[in-house]
């Protein structure tokens, strides 16, 4: 194989493999939609022991476990909610402080983890949380870059 073709091919698998993470992602909250509490612990047991590999990995494996812990604390009901907001906060926080516009992906899947937890997070979610999370969220909504068609990708 040509090198020219060396960074082209790798470039057109990193975004098949983004495409199937994506589908595994819709899936999934698909099925928590549906089934809310339910399906709860067939995914603790099928899919989130891929979590932690994916959060120590590349970006877009980030942003996708950070999507799956947003649908889990949005759609898999208030015992899931409270036990992912905790595992998801520390990951969401240092995530939606990201710049590089290879992070853009992370930052946009940790905006949408911080409004699953505003949301259904409850007192878990203390005040002081809040209001760091809204200034952090007020910066990524005033960049430059906020409202690019690329920003919109996992709608």
């Amino acid at each position: 194989e040509d090198d020219a073709d060396g960074p082209a091919a790798d470039e057109d698998e990193a975004e098949r493999e983004w495409e199937v993470l994506l589908t595994l992602v819709h899936s999934m909250r698909e099925l928590l939609r549906i089934h809310s509490a339910a399906i709860v612990p067939t995914l603790e047991a099928q899919l989130l022991p891929a979590l932690d590999c994916w959060l120590a990995a590349d970006g877009r494996h980030r942003a996708a476990a950070l999507y799956v812990l947003a649908d889990l604390i949005e759609f898999g009901g208030v015992d899931a909610a409270k036990k992912y907001t905790l595992v998801a906060l520390p990951q969401l926080a240092k995530a939606v402080t990201l710049g590089g516009a290879d992070e853009q992906v992370i930052v946009a899947a940790a905006a949408a983890g911080l409004g699953a937890v505003a949301e259904c997070g409850g007192k878990l979610f203390s005040r002081a949380a809040v209001a760091d999370a809204a200034k952090k969220l007020a910066v990524l909504l005033q960049a430059p870059d906020a409202r690019c068609a690329a920003m919109a990708e996992r709608t």
